[in-house]
């Protein structure tokens, strides 16, 4: 045997080992070939030869006497190992003779496919004659992936089973700060649009608005839960705690949509509570003015004591009222001031008119957008959202009711302007002070 050979030979096989079934391992040739010319079994010798001809065949991007080399590194060389050689002993890359004739013709069987050949940067080589099964690194990375999906299904399947609970509260955290990330980047895309030259409010869309009001309060309040489960083992006790308390210490969107609407409605109870604090402050006002505005105030006021509403153009007739005295945001009085911030779910803490003015431009930049892209785009939960929000009790009401007082409010609030904001805090008193629901709402245990 020639030095390469054996050097081929030597560098891939180790001295035999009785029992041993590795692959590299000459206990089953031992066994065959006695070690001293046995007729008939010059295999290892064939063997090397074979081996060291498809390395430098492999080296020179040349061919063989044994077949043509397609493409093959080096590294990924497998040997020629003869038909006498045990199927147990060896891995299906390595088979051939009859053994490897069985696993292809059951790999076709089970893949459908029939002699093809994955050509390609990412398949493996294929050499004719005395042949080498390839493999497509490709089909192996999908299997992979598609394995590690079943195992993370069964998993959340076999979580749900045993441990209900757990499951809901992994859940919930889960998809929750998923949405509360998207949103924070959405809120980040706003401010940095906002500090362009020429790019205002009123620009924005409907869902952008939203994000841009309610996520800073969100921030704050998610704030405590998150720094906890920050530390080391913090998420045994953050997420429990957030869970049972999520109206205190968790932000919508880790609420499902039956908490979203409870919690919506429980924050509008507390702020319909100040509702009659406010219609006592205008019924004060009116000493204050001359007859003739007296008399519309009257009109209205008298309407609203009596348990109906006023109508879209008697309301728009106060539009005076409310530029300047008595009913301008810089006009009224603190206790006005504090209510109508009650009344909205605004804090009374500092700044508090410039908070006002601040609110009533969000929600006019609302009514603008949702007067751009229609009713229609409103689903029923963000038309219900939308109602809590300008202080109405969407529960147990019609589609038809809740559209009627959403067009009203439209209307009157394409009348308004930056000078007369204030009759726009005021439309909750104008169109929902005498709403049967939120009547049953404020009386309700």
């Amino acid at each position: 045997m020639s030095s390469p050979a054996w050097r081929c030979f030597l560098y891939v096989y180790r001295w035999p080992r009785r029992g041993c079934k590795s692959q590299q391992c000459l206990y089953y040739w031992s066994s065959l070939w006695p070690w001293g010319g046995y007729i008939g079994h010059s295999a290892p010798l064939q063997v090397c030869t074979i081996h060291t001809a498809i390395t430098r065949a492999n080296i020179l991007g040349g061919t063989s006497v044994h077949g043509t080399v397609e493409k093959r590194t080096k590294r990924d060389v497998m040997l020629y190992i003869p038909q006498s050689f045990p199927v147990q002993h060896c891995n299906v890359r390595y088979l051939s003779g009859q053994a490897q004739k069985q696993v292809k013709e059951t790999e076709d069987e089970k893949t459908g496919k029939t002699d093809e050949v994955s050509k390609g940067d990412d398949s493996s080589t294929v050499i004719t004659g005395n042949t080498i099964t390839s493999t497509n690194k490709n089909d192996k990375s999908s299997t992979t992936e598609g394995q590690q999906a079943s195992k993370e299904e069964s998993f959340h399947e076999s979580l749900k089973n045993e441990m209900p609970d757990t499951f809901k509260m992994f859940h919930i955290f889960t998809v929750g700060l998923k949405e509360f990330m998207f949103d924070f980047k959405e809120l980040i895309k706003i401010l940095v649009y906002l500090s362009l030259p020429g790019s205002t409010l009123d620009s924005l869309s409907r869902r952008e608005l939203e994000v841009y009001y309610r996520m800073p309060s969100d921030m704050v309040r998610v704030f405590p839960v998150l720094v906890l489960s920050s530390l080391p083992f913090g998420q045994n006790v953050a997420f429990p705690i957030g869970y049972w308390f999520p109206r205190h210490l968790l932000c919508y969107h880790f609420w499902d949509i039956k908490q979203r609407h409870e919690f919506a409605v429980m924050g509008l109870k507390q702020r319909l509570f100040n509702a009659r604090p406010v219609f006592r402050c205008l019924q004060a006002a009116i000493l204050t003015m001359d007859e003739e505005d007296q008399d519309k105030c009257r009109t209205v006021f008298h309407k609203l004591g009596s348990g109906v509403h006023p109508t879209v153009e008697e309301i728009i007739a106060l539009i005076p009222l409310f530029q300047g005295k008595p009913f301008h945001i810089r006009q009224i009085r603190a206790i006005h001031v504090n209510a109508l911030l009650r009344l909205h779910g605004r804090s009374v803490w500092l700044w508090r008119r410039q908070r006002l003015r601040d609110h009533a431009r969000i929600l006019h930049c609302m009514d603008a957008a949702i007067s751009r892209e229609g009713l229609d785009s409103l689903t029923l939960d963000n038309l219900r959202a939308t109602l809590i929000f300008r202080g109405l009790n969407p529960t147990n009401m019609s589609t038809d009711a809740m559209l009627e007082y959403l067009q009203n409010w439209l209307k009157v609030s394409k009348e308004v302007d930056a000078s007369c904001y204030s009759l726009l805090l005021h439309l909750p008193i104008f169109l929902a002070y005498n709403q049967p629901t939120n009547f049953a709402l404020i009386y309700s245990k």
